[in-house]
């Protein structure tokens, strides 16, 4: 799920390789409000912007509580808090601003937190866990730092996503699969994890499951994507769970919808042959605006590792082939995308500025001159706590990605 495609070193950013040995790329984009920080994951860790996506500073890996191939899911919480999901601590928590990391502790204690979302109450953290051999829950918090199980649990399966339907502040959809990675299912929860209901998915073999999300005008239709073999798969149900559709199948590398609009997006090859809707294309965006019956080719590049969504509902696509861009924006709903975060001297402006003894002043702060000789920044290898940059080559406006992220390929 985590992994790169080895053909992407030929499309990769300036830089062959980071640190940990992979391709500098974006996994995703929270920003919850416009007057919040813009967290930016990237296979390097963290890129933090203050000024509304204009510029940004890095947070390194180790600082999280992270190493290697994880990609967290973070969640900035009201008042100030980030949260970050681990492989094997849980969930860590910042409470100074993304200097220092904790693992949030007690029931999460060990476990692998794959899914990570805030609720429409923009209070409630949802958390869902898939460690092997050890009991997986949905977990949910009302206040960002303690967490309680839901109804939503197994001692024999493991839950792979979790997500909260938009119009309906007490209703959760999580996806689970067996010990075994197959048998997929959707539970629903209709008084916020207190009771649930569980549905098998027409898909025994699937080993992977995301949920994209419900639909405003009726919470009962929920878009599925299965991973089955090397393909893929979108299965609707429109009666929370009880059956269900098939409406894609075909090569996905990221899947989102985007449930005030009512589009569904597709990165990737529709099987067959004609393309998406008969037009005879392949590959890039492709959008339906009617559930799935049919689909329209969209951008033909980026071609999105993941998509998500900002308050004005533009799409945001993680790339690695789309020039020096870490993160692609479209204003016409993926018919188009230009460039949004950039490997820029001027925007990636340096390890964020934290006091001394804190683990990004101490571990990120000396490894910085050789992230930015990999990203090919120039002179910014000797910026230091932000200094190498004043903004103006940024994004402008705020803006960043709210849910319906993809899972990568």
């Amino acid at each position: 799920m985590k992994r790169l495609l080895l053909a992407a070193l030929l499309l990769a950013l300036p830089s062959v390789a980071a640190a940990n040995g992979r391709i500098p790329t974006s996994v995703g984009i929270t920003h919850a409000a416009e007057q919040d920080p813009i967290l930016a994951g990237m296979t390097f860790g963290l890129l933090q912007s203050l000024d509304g996506g204009r510029t940004y500073q890095w947070v390194c890996e180790q600082a999280i509580g992270i190493t290697g191939d994880w990609d967290p899911q973070y969640v900035y919480y009201p008042g100030g808090r980030i949260l970050a999901t681990t492989p094997t601590k849980g969930v860590t928590i910042s409470s100074d601003g993304g200097c220092t990391f904790t693992p949030v502790g007690d029931l999460l204690t060990g476990k692998s937190a794959w899914r990570m979302v805030l609720g429409p109450d923009g209070r409630t953290v949802m958390v869902s866990t898939n460690t092997t051999a050890m009991r997986n829950a949905v977990y949910l918090s009302s206040d960002g730092a303690t967490f309680r199980e839901s109804a939503i649990f197994s001692d024999t399966r493991v839950f792979d996503w979790v997500e909260p339907a938009l119009s309906d502040p007490m209703r959760i959809y999580a996806g689970s699969l067996s010990m075994q990675f197959a048998d997929p299912q959707l539970h629903v929860s209709r008084d916020l994890g207190r009771t649930a209901t569980s549905f098998s998915i027409p898909e025994p073999d699937a080993h992977q499951i995301q949920i994209l999300g419900a639909q405003m005008a009726n919470p009962d239709v929920v878009f599925v994507r299965l991973r089955v073999g090397a393909g893929g798969k979108i299965y609707k149900t429109p009666d929370g769970g009880m059956t269900w559709r098939s409406v894609f199948q075909g090569t996905v590398t990221a899947a989102a919808y985007d449930p005030p609009n009512d589009v569904l997006y597709v990165s990737g090859t529709p099987m067959g042959a004609g393309g998406a809707g008969g037009s005879g294309e392949v590959g890039g965006v492709l959008r339906s605006t009617d559930g799935g019956a049919t689909w329209q080719m969209g951008a033909a590049d980026p071609r999105p590792r993941c998509f998500g969504f900002d308050a004005a509902r533009n799409v945001y696509a993680c790339t690695f082939n789309f020039g020096n861009a870490l993160m692609a924006r479209s204003t016409d709903r993926g018919n188009t995308f230009t460039p949004y975060l950039t490997v820029d001297p001027m925007m990636l402006t340096g390890p964020k500025c934290c006091p001394a003894g804190t683990p990004v002043h101490d571990t990120c702060q000396p490894l910085w001159a050789g992230l930015a000789d990999q990203l090919g920044l120039g002179q910014a290898r000797n910026a230091s706590c932000g200094s190498a940059g004043a903004g103006g080559a940024g994004a402008g406006g705020a803006a960043g990605m709210s849910g319906g992220g993809g899972v990568s390929g």
